[in-house]
């Protein structure tokens, strides 16, 4: 029984996972007080919130940029798109919010008499954050620096810059809690960057035609030098036959372009040699890639690799001295000792290389001295003629370029467009950015609803205490046998309201209905049927079920005893007047008969028996174990019907032993009082001892509900 409300207690839990409108509903009705003081408090703290936050304004302006390419037939046009263009708008990006564009902006601002604090619209930028409407350009020089002015920064903070889509269009974005303030930054901004990257192109280009204007100086002069030396020598030296003078310089020009070429096989060789030093094995030297490419290197070393391949197959077959593996030993060992010669072989060849190119290297030299020596003492005259009407052609054509890339910048500057262009002119922003004061009351009052309805939820989810009939069946898994309600006339035991007498007439029904069920317990015909009464803990209405089931038993003409078997507490009857002490018959002292006594203020059929004054602990135990159910048997002779009220199970162990004794076990549960556990561990106790209870009686229950029979198959019903 424990393990299947257990799991239907598992269950109950996950009903809050399932939950449906309608069943929100009941809960929020339910909870109502608890949620109208969630909804109030958490709406007077948003509200608190909301008055500290001042709307943002955000004014945007667009940029873009062209470059021109040269067209290369007559159908083409320039193009604004280039195959770079992502990084070309995030440099611009990076340039607009940079110190250079901003400390230009500030000036602006300053001649215009805009000012700002530094700290302001922080709020904005939060909530704009929090909100996802916070998506603008960070540029990586953004960071805090002691030798950054603070107000740039402070201004940094308000631009969002963005690249729109796939153009090479900025769109720059500048919020500010004034309208007309985020107007005239913006528009600082973007004009001020307009201004500064057309005056970078215009001052590019002006850099560019000084560096070729002294240039053109300096080969200008140059000119002048060369041919005033070529008039000097032919002065001084006459002319020589231009053939011999054409094959002297030819020579001369195949020398020093033969010593270029020795020189860099001298050096590839020299720097091979020392390679070839420094390897000190022969993989090593098998590395080096001369000697790799050798045909017979690169033969030896694979048909070495398949020898040991084949080795290591054989080795997983055969021993050591089998003739296969003595024979592949001795080819591994040959084709070694090949490759170690081919190897020293192509190292001599390195050493040999090397020193060719050396020796190469030097009589080219001395040829190219020679020749040199030669000219100088037979042809100084052919050539320095030759040398001067070179240097001659050379300086005029160097002025040439440089007087016509003169002319093309000249051009340009006087053909200059701006590649950066203003393309949407700012405005003074109309609207608040999102999220707005009413936004915010719009988002508060939702939020607020939803952790109102979360907490309500919260609350009931953890609240213990039993709701409804529909929870006792559902988690104890026994029928409810009584509603009993808290009527206004039941302010005493033994008065009995209206709607209570019904409540009541429902249990004495069903207590009636189990005298015909086939269960052993059930008295014989003659005799008293017991009915006991039990619950959890104190105060949960068990004693007044007690008297007012007692009494309305008597009501119908039955002849009716209630016993208190509480002997610690005992209950409210024994303070009448005139009432023995049911200890003294526990004890042995008097006889029942004269103990017993008759109720008569209410009815005459109702008779009373408890104990006056409270007993020890371990003694009322001791009586109730020892003497209570033979007197309960003696009673039923008696009587028609005995109730007996139990002390709550969870304080002592005597209401078990009393449940044991009775025909009927009733156990209380109070409507928004009781705790599930407190009931499931009663249960326990009662399960433990074989003495379960029979139903249900919920006490304080809601008025509006009906009473149902019991059809549980316990009773064949």
């Amino acid at each position: 029984m424990r393990d299947e409300r257990e799991s239907v207690s598992r269950i109950a839990s996950k009903r809050y996972l399932e939950m449906t409108i309608s069943d929100l509903v009941g809960i929020l009705y339910r909870r109502r007080g608890v949620f109208a003081v969630s909804f109030v408090a958490l709406l007077m703290m948003a509200s608190v919130a909301i008055s500290f936050f001042s709307p943002v304004y955000k004014s945007f302006a667009s940029v873009g940029f062209v470059r021109e390419e040269p067209a290369t037939t007559q159908t083409d046009f320039p193009k604004a798109v280039w195959p770079n263009a992502a990084e070309f708008v995030e440099t611009r990006m990076e340039m607009i919010i940079g110190n250079e564009t901003l400390s230009t902006v500030m000036s602006v601002l300053r001649g215009q008499g805009v000012s700002f604090s530094q700290e302001a619209n922080v709020q904005g930028n939060f909530l704009r954050r929090i909100f996802g409407n916070d998506q603008g350009f960070i540029a990586s020089d953004a960071k805090v620096s002691d030798e950054i002015d603070k107000d740039v920064e402070a201004l940094r903070r308000r631009i969002d810059v963005e690249r729109i889509g796939n153009s090479t269009v900025i769109q720059i974005g500048v919020t500010d809690d004034d309208p007309e303030r985020a107007y005239q930054i913006v528009s600082a901004v973007a004009e001020s960057f307009v201004w500064l990257r057309n005056n970078e192109l215009r001052r590019g280009m002006d850099n560019q035609l000084t560096v070729i204007q002294r240039q053109l100086d300096e080969a200008r002069k140059r000119l002048e030098t060369v041919e005033q030396r070529h008039a000097d020598w032919e002065k001084s030296s006459g002319n020589i036959a231009d053939r011999e003078r054409e094959l002297i310089l030819e020579r001369i020009y195949d020398l020093n372009a033969e010593l270029d070429t020795a020189f860099q096989e001298r050096e590839a060789a020299r720097m091979l040699f020392e390679k070839r030093q420094a390897v000190k094995s022969s993989e090593e030297l098998l590395a080096l890639p001369d000697i790799a490419k050798d045909d017979q290197v690169r033969d030896l070393q694979v048909k070495y690799e398949v020898l040991q391949q084949n080795y290591a197959e054989l080795e997983q077959r055969y021993q050591p001295a089998h003739p296969s593996m003595v024979r592949i030993t001795g080819e591994i060992w040959s084709v070694q000792q090949t490759l170690a010669k081919a190897l020293e072989r192509s190292a001599r060849q390195i050493d040999f290389g090397n020193a060719n190119a050396q020796a190469r290297y030097e009589l080219v030299l001395k040829q190219l001295v020679r020749w040199k020596k030669e000219l100088v003492k037979k042809h100084e005259a052919l050539a320095g003629q030759g040398v001067l009407e070179r240097d001659v052609e050379e300086a005029k054509r160097t002025v040439e370029l440089l007087g016509a890339r003169e002319q093309e910048i000249l051009s340009s500057i006087a053909e200059l467009k701006p590649d950066t262009l203003l393309l949407q002119l700012p405005l003074v922003p109309l609207y608040p950015e999102f999220p707005g004061k009413n936004d915010l009351w719009i988002a508060g009052v939702l939020v607020t609803l939803l952790v109102s309805v979360l907490i309500v939820i919260l609350r009931d989810y953890f609240d213990q205490a039993i709701r409804s009939d529909e929870d006792l069946k559902r988690v104890f898994l026994l029928p409810v046998l009584g509603r009993v309600p808290l009527s206004r006339d039941d302010s005493q035991y033994l008065e009995i309201g209206e709607t209570t007498e019904e409540a009541l007439g429902h249990l004495i029904v069903l207590t009636e209905m189990m005298r015909t069920d086939p269960d052993p317990r059930q008295p014989d015909a003659g005799k008293a049927q017991v009915i006991c009464v039990g619950s959890a803990s104190p105060n949960e209405g068990k004693s007044r079920l007690s008297a007012q089931l007692a009494l309305s038993y008597a009501r119908r003409g039955l002849k009716t005893l209630l016993l208190d078997g509480d002997l610690r507490r005992p209950g409210h009857l024994s303070s009448i007047a005139g009432i023995p002490d049911f200890s003294d018959v526990l004890i042995g002292e008097e006889d029942i008969s004269v103990l017993v006594s008759k109720v008569t203020k209410v009815d005459r059929n109702l008779d009373y028996l408890g104990a006056r004054d409270g007993l020890p602990g371990v003694l009322a135990t001791q009586l109730i174990e020892s003497r209570f159910g033979a007197l309960t048997e003696i009673m039923r002779s008696s009587y028609d019907r005995i109730v007996i009220d139990t002390p709550p199970v969870l304080m002592v162990a005597d209401s078990v032993t009393l449940m044991r004794l009775a025909d009927v076990r009733l156990m209380v549960v109070r409507n928004n009082f009781s705790r599930r556990p407190d009931v499931m561990r009663a249960l326990d106790q009662f399960g433990i001892a074989e003495c379960s209870p029979d139903g249900l009686v919920l006490m304080a229950a809601d008025t509006s509900k009906t009473y149902g029979y019991r059809t549980d198959t316990v009773w064949g019903t």
